[in-house]
């Protein structure tokens, strides 16, 4: 059952009917009309006398809401025994981090859920926020799957929380998004320890683009996914400038992962460091079950012309690839004024498809 926009009395009325659906097992919540605690509350008792209720999903993107009401939708859903997937986009609410507590605080009490996705982006949770977050999102012991969204917040000095992980040993997916939050090398620091305590972590995803993440901060997590030996899918967003030769060169642990199947890396190309492409190429053959590759690198314009033939070499020599995604093309326009005296890599002066089209398996190819 899917509900949008219904007004306040269209609300009650809806609230109240609930009771006819004793068997409702799915239910999501989009709304742009502006609702009181009153009305959460109400949404939350209705939404946990649904006996069976399983998946909920509540998308508040569209309407400001203030953080006391979060929490008394969320503190009515702790009745929802049934509750094993909640989804909830609390979206540019600017809770800060009172609210962030608040909220927070009800969500340790569902602890049935096996599965939980929560976006809270642009909220100001500060770093009070973040480590109440974090506190109680350890108390949820049979969570599977995690997402976890935070961006352009202040909580670099309280990413030691992170260590958190390590207590949720059912995990299987985990995707945690921490862009443009000022982290540096610490963040891989915590992060590191407690992705090896995952043991059944099959499928992750860390977007930590925009921030101070240099090469000690790139090893010490490719050190690490070398450690989670069921990984079977990695995305991982790091672009920054501050990675340069010797964080490009411990992409080699993944040679070691043989139970990757698919692989999404978004890098920044440092034009100093021609060598950093071609190692890439390298290391990225050498996964022996790699069946699905998407790259964007940017900057890849920059590197000199060889250093681009040696990548699309060794990516040539797949033996398992079916289905690869490059963005590399970007910023030509720009780069054919500013560079006159050299060539850049582009369908005219270089005959990409023919080092694709060596792929012996592949199926499907998107080149930008």
């Amino acid at each position: 059952m899917k509900v949008q926009d219904l007004t306040e009395k269209g609300l009650a009325l809806f609230c109240s009917s609930l009771i006819n659906y004793p068997n409702l097992q799915t239910f999501k919540l989009e709304t742009s009309v502006k609702l009181g605690k009153k009305q959460f509350v109400c949404i939350g008792s209705a939404l946990a006398q649904c006996k069976n209720l399983q998946t909920l999903s509540i998308i508040l993107s569209q309407v400001k809401v203030k953080a006391q009401d979060a929490q008394g939708l969320v503190s009515s859903l702790r009745n929802s025994v049934s509750l094993q997937q909640l989804s909830l986009d609390f979206n540019n609410h600017n809770f800060g981090e009172k609210g962030t507590q608040a909220v927070s605080s009800a969500l340790k009490k569902l602890t049935n859920l096996l599965y939980l996705n929560l976006n809270l982006k642009n909220n100001n949770i500060g770093q009070l926020g973040f480590s109440s977050l974090i506190s109680n999102l350890q108390c949820l012991e049979n969570l599977k799957t995690l997402i976890l969204k935070i961006s352009r917040d202040s909580i670099s000095k309280k990413i030691e929380s992170l260590s958190f992980l390590s207590s949720l040993k059912n995990l299987q997916t985990l995707q945690i998004s921490l862009p443009s939050n000022d982290l540096d090398d610490n963040c891989a620091a915590y992060l590191s320890p407690a992705l090896k305590s995952l043991t059944q972590l099959t499928n992750l995803s860390l977007k930590l683009g925009s921030n101070q993440i240099g090469d000690n901060g790139l090893k010490a997590l490719n050190l690490t996914f070398k450690d989670c030996t069921n990984l079977q899918s990695l995305s991982l967003d790091i672009k920054s400038h501050l990675i340069g030769s010797q964080g490009f060169a411990s992409f080699s642990f993944l040679k070691d992962c043989s139970s990757l199947s698919s692989l999404k890396l978004k890098l920044d190309i440092n034009e100093d460091d021609n060598n950093a492409t071609f190692r890439l190429g390298r290391d990225l053959t050498s996964i022996k079950n790699l069946k699905s590759l998407s790259l964007q690198m940017n900057d890849f314009m920059d590197i000199d012309q060889k250093s681009q033939i040696d990548f699309f070499s060794h990516i040539a020599g797949s033996q398992s690839l079916i289905i690869l995604s490059l963005d590399i093309m970007l910023n030509i326009s720009c780069y054919q004024t500013q560079q006159k005296n050299r060539k850049p890599f582009q369908k005219d002066n270089f005959a990409y498809k023919r080092w694709i089209q060596k792929i012996k398996r592949l199926v499907h190819y998107q080149l930008k």
